[in-house]
């Protein structure tokens, strides 16, 4: 019996897409940066490449921080200070709290049911405070980011982590998130259920999920 609830929070409870384009606008504005259109769309396609790279360990976070708008500016022609543009960019998204459609409204409903625990690869700081802002702190449990824990999502030691704090059984907790390189593949390896938001409709190689909705509210089919 399902007792517990590890919730990615970017991409599956706030839209990360949205947050990020409203933080980039706002950094392009604060430092007065002549910047194309073009950057959201290099953002979009170069920062799920860093992250899974973070996920392999093959960059740690603060190198991520210091290559990625360096990267962005480079593929499209401009030359600006990047990780300048990074540090006004991440002023922004700590007040970012953009809901994906019906997120709050299957939180509420998990929360009624379950224990619910945040588990996130960010920085404790910024996570707690997107919570915050947004309301919803209060739904989970505790909650748990890559940066204290040390570890990060898909790796045994993140799940590892979790679990020490959380006192419940693998078969009585089931992963939600929108990643499958890191919730689902990670939920995986470590021998717990899934559930995967495949909220941009991709077509997976190989099923290494329990289940799968494209709606939040599909899942209480499931839960």
């Amino acid at each position: 019996m399902i007792k517990a609830i590890l919730l990615d929070i970017d991409d599956t409870i706030l839209d990360w897409d949205l947050c990020s384009h409203e933080a980039i606008k706002k950094a392009k504005e604060e430092l007065n940066y002549t910047i194309p259109d073009s950057i959201y769309e290099a953002y979009d396609r170069l920062n799920p490449i860093l992250w899974h790279m973070h996920e392999k360990k093959e960059i740690t976070m603060d190198e991520l921080f210091q290559m990625r708008f360096n990267k962005i500016f480079n593929e499209i022609g401009v030359s600006y200070d990047g990780v300048l543009f990074e540090k006004v960019f991440r002023k922004y998204i700590l007040d970012s709290h953009i809901f994906i459609p019906n997120a709050k409204e299957i939180l509420e409903y998990l929360y009624s049911k379950y224990d619910v625990y945040a588990a996130s690869n960010s920085t404790l700081y910024q996570q707690l405070r997107r919570l915050s802002k947004a309301n919803i702190i209060d739904f989970f449990t505790d909650i748990f980011v890559s940066e204290e824990l040390g570890s990060s999502k898909p790796s045994k030691e993140f799940y590892e982590a979790c679990l020490k704090r959380m006192h419940h059984k693998k078969e009585e907790i089931i992963v939600i998130g929108d990643s499958l390189t890191s919730d689902i593949f990670g939920a995986y390896t470590y021998g717990l259920k899934s559930i995967w938001f495949n909220k941009k409709n991709i077509k997976e190689k190989e099923a290494l999920y329990t289940y799968k909705v494209s709606n939040l509210n599909d899942i209480r089919k499931y839960l």
